[in-house]
């Protein structure tokens, strides 16, 4: 199983435009699912793809499963399984997916693999500099952020810890200054506003992020790179601890 993450800004058409078909989809959309067709990813986490429904669909091979963007158009999440990829000889299909959560920041779902149960989990945390949404005239307070990451640790604490959770985020957190066995020190940056609430929803749901150990990453760790000389490490894949990682 390959797995990525990314924040592509936007895929969003106007209802007069979209229609629900493979073949009128935006060039960027086809050009980003190309993408990681050519790098072999089997699943794939997107977030802020101002998606204007909530459905799963079919499009150029992949099993997509998307949540709305809010009324201001911003964020929207889609989570994309290709249709190649098989756990027990069995591959992802309408009637496996379970919609558990389906929100503009947070979209959890549970697919059947045959007798393998898996939760893949896709989310946008708050900006770290808490600085308004479009639309939405007040910056977000201390106590609304520490309500937004435990909503997500609530909206999880219900699954079967039998099953492993797969997690795709950009979480606008820097991880790396405090070492666990959950984060590690390679590429790493000094805490923001997001890092503490990171490292206790992965400490709580037992998982790590494997970008933050030098066996398991190389090349460059920046994820967003706001100008040529500024980069930051704020997306990442998160995977259960005893699922071998390579």
């Amino acid at each position: 199983m390959s797995l990525a993450s990314a924040n592509v800004c936007t895929f969003y058409e106007s209802t007069s435009r979209a229609k629900l078909s493979s073949v009128n989809f935006s060039a960027r959309r086809s050009l980003v699912f190309e993408q990681f067709r050519s790098a072999k990813i089997s699943c794939f986490g997107l977030q802020e793809s101002r998606a204007n429904e909530t459905r799963i669909y079919h499009v150029e091979n992949y099993l997509v499963v998307t949540s709305k963007c809010d009324k201001f158009r911003n964020y929207g999440i889609e989570t994309c399984i290709d249709t190649k990829f098989k756990i027990n000889a069995c591959s992802a299909s309408f009637e496996a997916v379970t919609l558990i959560c389906a929100e503009p920041t947070i979209l959890l779902i549970s697919v059947q693999f045959g007798s393998w149960l898996v939760h893949f989990l896709n989310f946008h945390a708050p900006h770290c500099e808490a600085k308004a949404a479009r639309g939405d005239h007040k910056k977000m307070t201390v106590a609304q952020r520490k309500a937004w990451w435990k909503r997500l640790s609530d909206i999880c604490s219900n699954l079967d810890p039998r099953f492993p959770l797969f997690v795709f985020c950009d979480a606008n957190a820097t991880m790396g200054s405090a070492v666990s066995q959950h984060v590690s020190s390679h590429g790493a940056a000094l805490s923001n506003v997001n890092s503490v609430f990171f490292a206790s929803f992965l400490r709580d749901r037992n998982l790590f992020l494997p970008a933050t150990f030098h066996q398991y990453h190389s090349g460059s760790s920046h994820t967003y790179t706001p100008t040529i000389a500024e980069g930051n490490r704020i997306d990442y894949v998160a995977i259960p601890f005893d699922i071998p990682c390579g």
